[in-house]
């Protein structure tokens, strides 16, 4: 049965459609058939960081000039993704977005739906028909505050939600982060919350390179801690659904130690 994952920010700018991407690309590269949506209407970007000019986009189905099956283009493999279209003219057509709605809902021929959705939960309701919930943080006040209320406000419809931290100096830093709002979420929310910390990406000149570039972060820098945050992070949501973990051997070692070394001097 296909499930469908929402990436959100507590805030703007904390790589959410890099995460989304790259997650959905690791997803993809490891057997799963998997449907990377642009599900921001109003800032659109997945097309910039893939590199992919589509012959349609959302606009086309919201116009009812395309089905929803056009809309599909394929990147690689059993990676495919649905893009958007930048500009106010899709805000003319949001009565139809209840069937754009459905028809991601009744999607069956992909394993896993990654969204990347908008930050604000009144930008549209794709959260209603996820299945998981994934909120990127940053150990930045507004970021946190931001973090625990979207929680709050989510919890009301999904009773599993995750946490990634990005930006972080360590993994001590994002295991502290996590550690206090995880007690105030405990403390002022409903107990039956399942909620679950995938784990860091650690601020690192790779992935900045990589939003320069439009490339992702797991193709042009494989075997770096960037990639292996990512793929970390991914193997994690993974197992939350059932599935096996990657496997992530080529990480550990000598090798591995010599890798974070390296990348500590060029950082």
């Amino acid at each position: 049965m296909r499930k469908i994952i929402g990436i959100m920010s507590s805030k703007g700018g904390l790589g959410k459609s890099t995460i989304s991407a790259n997650l959905a690309h690791i997803i993809a590269k490891n057997g799963f058939k998997t449907l990377l949506i642009d599900g921001d209407i109003l800032l659109p970007n997945l097309d910039v960081i893939l590199k992919i000019n589509p012959s349609k986009t959302t606009l086309d189905f919201l116009s009812n000039e395309a089905k929803f099956s056009e809309l599909i283009t394929k990147i690689t493999g059993n990676f495919s993704a649905i893009f958007n279209q930048s500009g106010d003219k899709i805000l003319e057509h949001l009565d139809a977005f209840d069937e754009y709605k459905k028809a991601i809902e009744s999607i069956e021929d992909y394993e896993f739906v990654v969204i990347d959705m908008p930050n604000c939960l009144l930008n549209n309701h794709l959260y209603e028909i996820c299945d998981e919930i994934v909120l990127i943080c940053a150990p930045e006040p507004a970021a946190i505050v931001n973090c625990y209320s979207m929680i709050k406000a989510l919890s009301k419809t999904h009773k599993s939600i995750s946490v990634i931290l990005n930006f972080v100096k360590n993994e001590n830093e994002a295991k502290n982060i996590y550690k206090n709002l995880e007690k105030v979420i405990s403390s002022n929310l409903a107990s039956d919350l399942d909620l679950t910390f995938l784990g860091q990406i650690k601020r690192s000149n790779f992935i900045s390179q990589c939003s320069k570039k439009r490339q992702l972060v797991t193709k042009a820098f494989s075997k770096t801690n960037a990639d292996f945050n990512i793929k970390s992070i991914t193997s994690n949501l993974l197992v939350k659904f059932n599935k096996a973990p990657l496997n992530l051997d080529g990480f550990k070692g000598l090798s591995g130690v010599l890798r974070s070394m390296s990348e500590k001097l060029k950082d």
